[in-house]
């Protein structure tokens, strides 16, 4: 028998796809979120969390898991049972908060992820995946319905990397950042997927996601009054537009009479379910007018209660620069949109003109959250969702070009995509390319917590009596909380005088008055960690008096004799020189032709401090505290040699009566018992 011969025909597929375009746009679609999920999975084989604010929602997810709701006991308030969250806030706790993330997240995993993945920790790193890759495919859904699909695939693609964004949905990043991208992006799918249909079943859809929205974080107030604004400005405009063109006024209304109905539909709805999920307190999103005035109010020195505001200290809310918010961004986000306004008389405006409406609200979302950025960096985030929608605007009009009849065009519209995106340096010339940040970022992205944090964590959940309060600055206080089990004074969700009081305990060179802090807050071990050193500025200036620890590099080493000198630059004119003879150390300080003896030093003899004074009559009144490896050393006038944070760390509680030390993590983190 003959054997048959097959043979595959891939012209006739080719023209087939070619006929079929909504199969390409799928396919195309389907590898933007592969790419997504994938490059947002290159951490995911580490196992703990990126963080520290992660383990705020982990814990309360696995407080879900194992008993059904947030927090570690009911307790009656006012008569009603009030999940309690004596964890936080130690020592007297408070209220646990109830998010949809951390619902999410456990009743996820009890259903799905428990027969996916080994435990909760492992479904919880993987979550910000399954929102970032989600909050991609409806970006593409938004600008597809009002741009054409390759807008959609154009603005997905420059999303699924947006440096802002990627850093904050990768593996492991568990905070509400991306379920945050998330509900921006449906809720304002779901109003202009009503607007546009006058559907008020959609309009109400869309109310439900700003209730979960609300569910998931109090600041999603911005997003109504976005739209709020966006609807203000077409009511208006189409009036000026009617008293211009002398129409009645009343009659030109009634034409979108529908349209205002379903925005009134959407609010009702979103009133309704924010109400429903969080009360109706959150519900009035008008408050959201004062958003400005309010991240400055957060902004402000001082709380009402007196005592300093942390949002003062923290990253994120620090105010942004322009080169900030370009560089956080990327360049080339920000040339395409100067090129969505250079096409615009160049054929795209009569592209767009039927979307005048959507074209404003865009440009509204684009100025409020390009303005927020320079009150506080983190909406440096936000920015780049519109961003990432006017790119692709500009890729797929580009791509438009591309023709066979014009070869030379075709080819230099495709290389300079191809440039824009995969080769252009960020603003400085020396940062990657838009398409290698994204790379980068995820690559680079380890745990929160690794090394001697892990072995302290570990030690502190099974070495010390449960209930034992613990307290240090508040920046490991949610990993503490989770991975400890024990109570905190202070965490990451907290702006109150714990963490005033927390800083008086560091600075305070009367160890009186840092003990007596303590027992306030009947604190069973307190614990100090080097990274404490370099944020002794923010300590300090929530303490009410702003200090730094002066750290100065080694400049070089000579021998003299059988003294070995070491030089420590502090400026041009001025240097500390650090001399080793035998087992004896001095230090003097030179400024100009004048050198001095500095009173105290200490050096570091088989892993032991070992402190050396003179008794010259002219020294400086100075301790300078010689790093272990000699690498640098630490310039310490009596206000910083005799704090609470250096005898802790620095002297390992030597002379503190009061407090007892117990371990040592490696020369990272310090353990002290309170007696």
């Amino acid at each position: 028998m003959a054997e048959q011969e097959y043979s595959v025909d891939f012209s006739k597929i080719a023209e087939k796809l070619v006929k079929n375009k909504k199969v390409i746009f799928f396919v195309l679609l389907a590898l933007v979120l592969l790419f997504s999920a994938w490059v947002r999975l290159i951490p995911a084989d580490q196992y703990y969390l990126s963080a520290m604010d992660p383990y705020w929602h982990y814990r309360h997810s696995a407080e879900i898991v194992d008993h059904g709701y947030p927090g570690t006991e009911l307790r009656e308030i006012d008569g009603k049972m009030v999940p309690w969250d004596s964890f936080h806030n130690a020592p007297y706790g408070g209220e646990a908060s109830k998010e949809f993330y951390q619902y999410f997240t456990a009743y996820s995993y009890m259903y799905l992820g428990k027969f996916l993945v080994a435990d909760l920790m492992t479904w919880t790193k993987l979550t910000p995946v399954f929102f970032g890759v989600l909050s991609v495919l409806f970006m593409y859904l938004l600008v597809a319905q009002l741009f054409g699909r390759g807008a959609g695939l154009g603005a997905a693609f420059m999303f699924s990397i947006a440096p802002s964004f990627l850093m904050r949905s990768v593996a492991g990043f568990a905070d509400t950042d991306a379920p945050i991208a998330f509900f921006t992006i449906l809720s304002f799918y779901l109003f202009l997927l009503a607007w546009d249909r006058e559907s008020y079943l959609w309009g109400a859809s869309a109310g439900l996601s700003m209730g979960l929205f609300a569910f998931t974080w109090g600041g999603y107030r911005f997003a109504p009054l976005f739209i709020t604004a966006a609807v203000g400005f077409h009511l208006v405009s189409k009036i000026t537009l009617a008293y211009v063109r002398k129409k009645n006024i009343i009659d030109e209304l009634k034409t979108h009479r529908k349209k205002y109905t379903v925005f009134a539909v959407f609010l009702l709805s979103m009133f309704i379910f924010v109400t429903l999920f969080k009360g109706i307190e959150l519900a009035k999103f008008w408050s959201a007018t004062r958003v400005f005035s309010s991240l400055k109010e957060m902004q402000r020195e001082s709380l009402d209660t007196g005592v300093r505001n942390v949002f003062l200290t923290v990253s994120e809310m620090s105010p942004g620069s322009l080169v900030e918010i370009v560089s956080r961004v990327h360049i080339i986000s920000v040339f395409l949109f100067f090129g969505f306004l250079a096409l615009l008389p160049f054929g795209l405006w009569k592209k767009l003109s039927g979307k005048f409406f959507h074209l404003s609200f865009f440009t509204i979302w684009l100025a409020a959250t390009f303005y927020s950025s320079f009150t506080a960096v983190r909406f440096i985030e936000m920015f780049a969702i519109p961003l990432a929608i006017f790119s692709g605007i500009v890729i797929a009009e580009m791509i438009s070009k591309i023709s066979s009849k014009k070869p030379a065009i075709s080819i230099f519209i495709v290389v300079t995509l191809i440039a824009l995106i995969f080769f252009v340096p960020n603003y400085n010339l020396s940062g990657p390319s838009y398409f290698q940040t994204s790379i980068s970022i995820a690559s680079q992205s380890g745990p929160g917590v690794s090394g001697p944090w892990l072995d302290f964590y570990d030690w502190v959940k099974t070495e010390t009596p449960k209930g034992a309060i613990f307290a240090s600055w508040w920046d490991p206080g949610h990993a503490l909380t989770a991975l400890g089990e024990r109570p905190a004074v202070a965490d990451g969700s907290q702006n109150d005088e714990h963490v005033h009081d927390l800083a008086l305990m560091f600075t305070s060179t009367d160890m009186d008055t840092s003990l007596s802090l303590m027992k306030e807050y009947n604190i069973s071990y307190f614990f100090t960690s080097s990274d404490l050193l370099p944020k002794y500025s923010a300590i300090s200036f929530l303490a009410g008096e702003p200090d730094y620890y002066p750290q100065v590099p080694l400049s070089q080493t000579s021998q003299q004799g059988d003294t070995v000198v070491l030089e420590y630059k502090l400026s041009q004119t001025e240097a500390v020189y650090v001399s080793l003879t035998g087992p004896f150390a001095s230090a003097t300080l030179q400024s100009g032709y004048n050198t001095v003896p500095i009173q105290r030093i200490i050096v570091f003899s088989s892993g032991q401090p070992v402190k050396f004074e003179t008794e010259a009559e002219n020294a400086v009144d100075y301790m300078i505290y010689v790093l272990p490896d000699y690498q640098s050393v630490f310039l310490l006038p009596p206000r910083l040699e005799n704090n609470l944070l250096t005898r802790l760390h620095l002297f390992s509680g030597a002379d503190v009566d009061g407090l007892e030390f117990v371990k040592d993590f490696g020369g990272t983190i310090k353990v002290f018992k309170v007696k």
